[in-house]
């Protein structure tokens, strides 16, 4: 088995490969990608490209927007921008979060940047952040942080006064 990766498309690179159409009715099946004699090995790729081009972390999945189904959060980095992508079950269109890179005030520290699921069980502490607008604590729906380890993560959380996420820093 060859260890060799091959850059397939730019729809593969940006992890789009798996929302190709399903195949034609009459069991013909669609070329979603190129042939092989078009795709590019990633090793003759040079290096200063291949650490600016965009990864993805894996899909995680929860109830985001506290009624009871499931949602989605992804992450995807570049140099200078973390993207968050949250798909709610409840909406058609995503909603998108960009997270500028280097920078603590409005961002986060590193590209090294996460997505953990946590659980909405208790805010920041009220002495130290005051109430938090419209988040309500639950047993059952999560939010997630963006962490890097460098700099405070930065929460988000389903304000339910304004039915959007909000976010606090700690």
């Amino acid at each position: 088995m060859s260890r060799r990766l091959y850059l397939m498309s730019l729809i593969a690179l940006l992890g789009c490969a798996g929302d190709s159409p399903p195949p034609p009715a009459d069991g013909r099946v669609a070329a979603a990608v190129p042939e092989q004699s078009q795709a590019v090995q990633v090793d003759t790729v040079p290096s200063v490209v291949r650490d600016t081009m965009p990864t993805r972390d894996p899909t995680q999945v929860a109830d985001l927007d506290c009624d009871g189904r499931p949602d989605s959060v992804s992450l995807m980095r570049t140099d200078s921008l973390i993207t968050v992508t949250v798909f709610r079950a409840a909406e058609a269109e995503p909603t998108v979060l960009e997270i500028p890179v280097g920078s603590y005030q409005v961002g986060v520290c590193s590209r090294q940047a996460v997505v953990v699921l946590e659980d909405q069980r208790s805010g920041p502490d009220p002495e130290e952040f005051g109430e938090l607008p419209g988040f309500v604590p639950s047993d059952t729906c999560m939010g997630f942080r963006v962490e890097d380890g460098d700099c405070d993560s930065l929460h988000v959380y389903w304000n339910r006064d304004l039915q959007r996420f909000g976010s606090w820093r700690y």
